[in-house]
């Protein structure tokens, strides 16, 4: 347990402190295990009971019991913290594109030039911040506790397959590449549009103080056997399978970097994240869902 504690501090002993202090602390009661699954996350937030009863309807009968987490409602993200989590500007980041600005007296969007200006993607919205932190959250403590292996679903799943051959899958990966050589395992092929449609990410998007070195390959995927596809990047963290390995990569990147763009698409901005997805959807998404991320760009005064 005493070298656990060391790794965790050695880790993020040295972090910007204002990330991890707005991470959500959770209090775990009940074992939340499934088969070879260490601990099993489903994101909701309070006022929708409807989609937590939705999904945890369609898990019952293979026994997946998910820890409920009470999903950080970015439309009551006070103003102060809003604008401790987005990057800082300053001149020797790139100034090319366009960002959003949050302020006292709304938010607009305006050339990333300011210096010390506080900025995200130029589509951010607060409720898309609330779902980053709760993400976060929920991968600081599992790497805290010290979880081999978790999953981590939002609540607006659907089940399309039986999800009792993820265990199998899961050994197959291993066995494929190694436990050491993958850090996510998307139980879906990709996201979809209304229509049922994959929509696959063909490009990265700006940040003005990073940029990946392997750009070039976002859009690229690659066939790995009849089960697995290798990806650079694509949308959706409707539900994943991390790795330990996994979890640390994601949560070093944005507690060095912060956050900019909606946790999706941010994470992909690792050059050594090794994201893997199933070939036929086993559990994703309902494409008629609604979407809670595209409201709220209003600001919290206190």
């Amino acid at each position: 347990m005493r070298s656990l504690i060391l790794v965790v501090c050695l880790v993020f002993g040295q972090l910007q402190g204002t990330l991890v202090q707005h991470l959500k602390k959770i209090d775990k009661k009940k074992d939340h295990s499934w088969e070879n699954i260490d601990f099993v996350y489903m994101i909701n937030l309070k006022h929708r009971p409807e989609k937590w009863v939705s999904s945890k309807e369609q898990l019952d009968p293979y026994k997946i019991r998910p820890y409920r987490f009470e999903a950080i409602n970015g439309k009551f993200i006070p103003f102060k913290i809003v604008n401790s989590l987005g990057v800082s500007y300053q001149p020797w980041m790139s100034n090319e594109g366009q960002g959003r600005h949050f302020s006292l007296n709304g938010s607009v969007v305006e050339k990333v030039n300011v210096k010390g200006r506080n900025y995200f993607c130029e589509g951010m919205t607060k409720s898309a911040l609330g779902c980053a932190l709760s993400h976060l959250s929920i991968l600081h403590d599992a790497y805290s506790v010290g979880y081999p292996l978790i999953w981590v679903m939002e609540d607006d799943i659907e089940v399309l397959r039986d999800p009792r051959l993820l265990p199998e899958l899961i050994h197959r990966l291993d066995t494929l590449v190694g436990r050491k050589n993958w850090d996510l395992l998307y139980t879906d092929r990709d996201t979809k549009n209304r229509l049922g449609e994959y929509v696959p990410c063909t490009g990265y998007a700006w940040r003005p103080d990073y940029m990946p070195k392997t750009r070039e390959e976002f859009g690229r995927e690659k066939v790995v056997s009849q089960d697995f596809r290798k990806v650079r990047a694509r949308f959706g963290n409707y539900s994943i399978i991390y790795n330990r390995s996994g979890v640390k990569k994601v949560l070093t990147f944005f507690q060095r970097y912060g956050i900019f763009h909606p946790i999706d698409i941010d994470m992909f901005m690792l050059d050594n994240l090794n994201a893997y997805t199933v070939t036929e959807d086993i559990v994703s998404t309902k494409i008629d869902a609604i979407s809670d991320n595209q409201q709220s760009s209003e600001i919290n005064r206190e």
